[in-house]
């Protein structure tokens, strides 16, 4: 009996014994949870006061200022990460790279002071760079100068060459050419090049420049004595050719390359027609030469009987009468030498005669009439020659006859309406 209350008694001590142990040893063991929570604790950043210092430091020289507070980040959840504020290292030296941090390098935070370097100006007055500039352009100035000299004697030459070739050809200058030159004439003297030596040349235009001798040689002989005409405008009576024949007019004021021309084009298509006198009047002056296309032809002029200052013109004529053929020599003239001549004696013609035949130029197929007070300036003033004296012919016609040949009329409305 006493064994077995020992026994019993031996039992209950084990049971109590492995009851506190195993008490002991659950109290030792951590959940899930705390094992997590005491992780994070331990890779949590460090507050970003104990990273920046606490007492002033130099940096390159520079005194950087301890920070009074900085707050560290408390709130659990944010919408953008926060970059770590990082104090760059030395010109050099390369910083190491935080823990955790990646590995692609981030942009640093740099202070201000770090910043800002006080650049000392100085001023143009005293400035080397714009001195130097203005050395340069002063010295760039000198040299230009014999440089623009040259250029001008050039040019000079150049046209000299130009108009002693032609002189020596024989040959003359058509209009377009004779203006091209004057103008660059008029280029050089603007200049500042020799005026004695541009006039030289002027005369050398004018001596190989038919149209110019001809526009003074009008406009000394078309004003005739006062007492044997009146200051009243013209009528025109006569067509100058069969109206039948006439396809289109292109009207007076055809750009061309020295200004607009004061003469119509008169289209009839290479069809030999009779060309008329439309008024009363006397041959003034003309020439046989040859055309640019080598076509050898007439041009005509003709002073209005009885009425002061008017003249009319006629171009391109292959067949002229005998009366006006017999006063021009038989051989014409180099190309586009249309210097007028006047007759020996006075040719007239009545409204309506006939001064001959054409068939236009060879290319196109039209001849020139135009009308010309010479006495004033006309709406083509602006134009050269006698270009500038012309008038819109159609305006001389009656009525009835205007109103037939405005409905041909095309082209500018310079001179004349339609």
């Amino acid at each position: 009996m006493f064994v077995l209350g020992t026994k019993i008694i031996s039992a209950i001590t084990l049971f109590i014994v492995v009851a506190v142990g195993s008490v002991l040893i659950f109290k030792s063991l951590k959940t899930p949870l705390e094992v997590s929570q005491k992780i994070e604790t331990k890779i949590q950043p460090q507050p970003v006061e104990d990273v920046l210092p606490q007492e002033p430091m130099a940096l390159n020289g520079v005194i950087i200022p301890a920070e009074e507070s900085i707050e560290s980040p408390t709130e659990p959840e944010r919408e953008t990460p926060q970059e770590p504020i990082v104090i760059p290292s030395p010109v050099g030296i390369p910083q190491p790279r935080p823990e955790g941090a990646p590995l692609q390098a981030e942009k640093p935070i740099v202070k201000e002071t770090l910043k800002k370097v006080a650049t000392p100006e100085i001023p143009d007055q005293v400035s080397p760079k714009k001195t130097a500039t203005v050395i340069e352009e002063k010295a760039q100035e000198q040299l230009e100068q014999p440089m623009k000299k040259t250029d001008l004697t050039q040019q000079f030459n150049a046209l000299e060459k130009e108009l002693l070739e032609s002189k020596t050809r024989g040959s003359y200058l058509a209009p377009e050419h004779t203006t091209r030159i004057q103008n660059d004439l008029l280029k050089l003297e603007n200049e500042g090049y020799q005026v004695d030596e541009i006039e030289r040349l002027r005369q050398l235009v004018l001596e190989l420049s038919p149209h110019l001798q001809d526009q003074e040689k009008q406009e000394a002989t078309a004003l005739p004595d006062p007492k044997t005409c009146t200051n009243t405008d013209p009528v025109l009576t006569a067509d100058i050719t069969d109206f039948s024949n006439i396809r289109r007019i292109t009207a007076p004021g055809s750009p061309s390359f020295e200004g607009p021309k004061g003469h119509s084009f008169i289209w009839t298509e290479h069809e030999r027609i009779p060309v008329y006198a439309p008024i009363d009047a006397i041959l003034e002056n003309g020439a046989y030469y040859t055309g640019g296309d080598d076509a050898t032809q007439y041009i005509l002029t003709f002073r209005i009987k009885n009425i002061c200052d008017f003249v009319f013109k006629f171009d391109h004529i292959d067949e002229p009468v005998d009366s006006i053929r017999n006063v021009f020599p038989l051989t014409p003239r180099p190309t586009e030498d249309t210097r007028g001549e006047a007759p020996a004696t006075e040719i007239p013609f009545s409204a309506g005669d006939l001064i001959g035949y054409t068939r236009g130029t060879r290319q196109a197929g039209n001849w020139d009439f135009g009308l010309y007070n010479m006495a004033e300036k006309g709406p083509l003033a602006d134009s050269y020659g006698m270009h500038s004296n012309a008038v819109c012919w159609v305006d001389f016609y009656s009525p009835e006859k205007q109103t037939q040949y405005r409905n041909l009329l095309e082209g500018p409305k310079l001179a004349c309406s339609f």
